[in-house]
């Protein structure tokens, strides 16, 4: 897909969903939504900002064994090793849901209060929309999970980005990454540090549906309706499937 050779060689594992056009969504608050609207951007977060403080860490038995490795490298190698800590400041990533239909998990772990939505697409449209980008590679695919005292992964800088703990499974994540161009061999100076990076999309290329919070009054539908309309946006609103009725 035109990325340095880099990726192609470190990022080996971190692969697209068998089916390219698998649903992917991203859960939200209104604010945000309207944020995406407005924008006409993927908002990444740099990765040192996201919860989980695991992000850009290797596991245990990896690094145990870097020492052991390190020493038969030749020199020109040895510079792919680790560094993780410091990449985490230069990191930025957007985290998606793999899934062919709504998750309940997903809306009450990433929308807060009642009031959200979730943008659904197809994984194959989210990659091309990110490809368009010709300030940075964007790499998109399926995180991995591993246990993080046993396991091993390959010891470089940009690898344990594409990984996750096993206890993290449930969310079953795509993850779109915008790595530095070289590895960091020290920290950036704080006030050069970006708080997360816009890329602008298309949204109309990106977008399938939209679906407004289950948790949410009926008003609430109206008003994502009449928003996205402001803002041209073609894609169908959707009442949450989590909505429906029982039958007997």
């Amino acid at each position: 897909m035109g990325h340095p050779f880099i990726y192609e060689e470190l990022l080996h594992d971190f692969k697209p969903p068998n089916d390219p056009h698998a649903k992917v969504w991203r859960f939200m608050s209104f604010a945000k939504y309207v944020s995406l609207l407005e924008s006409q951007s993927i908002f990444f977060a740099r990765a040192d900002t996201l919860a989980d403080n695991f992000e850009g860490s290797q596991t245990r038995r990896t690094r145990e064994l870097r020492e052991k490795f390190l020493g038969s490298l030749p020199k020109s190698s040895r510079k792919w090793i680790g560094g993780g800590e410091i990449a985490r400041e230069l990191t930025y990533v957007s985290c998606w849901h793999l899934n062919d239909h709504e998750s309940q998990g997903m809306w009450k772990l990433y929308v807060d209060g009642v009031d959200g939505v979730a943008i659904q697409s197809r994984f194959k449209a989210l990659e091309d929309c990110l490809q368009t980008d010709s300030r940075n590679d964007v790499c998109v695919g399926c995180v991995n999970y591993a246990d993080y005292e046993s396991d091993q992964f390959c010891d470089d800088w940009m690898t344990p980005f594409t990984y996750k703990r096993y206890s993290f499974r449930h969310e079953s994540e795509v993850r779109a990454i915008i790595f530095p161009r070289n590895r960091p061999d020290s920290p950036p100076a704080r006030e050069d540090l970006q708080s997360g990076l816009p890329i602008k999309v298309d949204l109309s290329a990106l977008v399938e549906s939209v679906y407004a919070s289950p948790y949410s009054s009926s008003w609430f539908y109206d008003l994502v309706c009449v928003v996205s309309q402001r803002y041209a946006l073609q894609a169908p609103i959707r009442v949450s499937n989590l909505r429906s009725e029982p039958v007997y």
